[in-house]
């Protein structure tokens, strides 16, 4: 049981920092090195796929 709500975490996890992530201005993608095409990119993927 510990693993499913582990999991479950995870992908919540996820989920809400790849919202964040399509959320960030230019500059702030800037910041952290990434181009707004890569961001949209990742923020795309499935909560599931690491």
């Amino acid at each position: 049981m510990q693993r499913i709500k582990t999991v479950v975490g995870l992908w919540f996890f996820r989920r809400r920092t790849r919202q964040q992530l399509s959320e960030l201005d230019t500059h702030l993608l800037e910041d952290i090195g990434v181009t707004h095409a890569q961001a949209q990119k990742e923020a795309s993927r499935p909560f599931w796929q690491g």
